[in-house]
């Protein structure tokens, strides 16, 4: 049987395989699930405020308030890594339905992160320690409560973008092995280029 001189020897198409399903599938389905995981989480928060216009109302009081802070670590285009420091508010309610205690630790469904300390300072001023304050709880779960009902409008924008990584993603575990492979093959036959035969055409 005549061989393909075209096609690179054996080992190194398995490592060419081996590169190709890491790169061109595994990274992107990694991102991939993290889409899948912002669409979920968004969907979750928009259902449980529209959930939440329905909600029996009761008095509750503070309990304690914070701000927590997070930070993340990315690395841009030149390689350099960029702290991204973000402040959300924390707060601890407790309210009373015929003489049993409930308590809560949601402001919204889908919590508003800020850039700035001083704009998560502003909001806390709103929950300060023993002051009362409107619940909105579930008449069948009272311990499913919240203190602003309704749909926290970035959760759109988290399912929007979320669904676009996800479709992004998909796209590119199809069609990134494809390119690679055909990258390869031709880095490959132009290395050949050479040696091939003077009949070969």
């Amino acid at each position: 049987s005549c061989m393909n001189t075209n096609l690179p020897p054996l080992p190194i198409a398995k490592f060419y395989n081996f590169f190709i399903v890491i790169v061109g599938r595994i990274f992107p389905l990694t991102f991939g699930l993290g889409g899948l995981l912002m669409v979920g989480v968004g969907i979750w928060s928009v259902q449980k405020g529209m959930e939440s216009e329905g909600w029996e109302t009761v008095q509750g009081t503070i309990l304690k308030s914070d701000i927590k802070k997070n930070e993340s670590t990315t690395k841009d285009a030149k390689g350099f890594r960029r702290t991204k420091t973000s402040y959300i508010v924390t707060v601890n309610y407790f309210f009373e339905i015929d003489d049993n205690r409930y308590e809560g630790n949601t402001i919204s469904f889908g919590n508003v992160s800020h850039s700035e300390r001083s704009d998560a300072q502003n909001e806390l001023k709103s929950y300060p320690k023993g002051k009362e304050v409107k619940v909105y709880f579930n008449p069948e779960d009272p311990d499913d409560s919240v203190l602003k009902k309704g749909v926290v409008w970035p959760m759109w924008i988290v399912i929007g973008v979320g669904a676009v990584i996800l479709f992004v993603s998909l796209l590119a575990s199809i069609f990134l092995p494809k390119l690679l492979r055909k990258y390869f093959l031709g880095k490959f036959q132009e290395g050949n280029s050479e040696n091939k035969h003077p009949f070969s055409e």
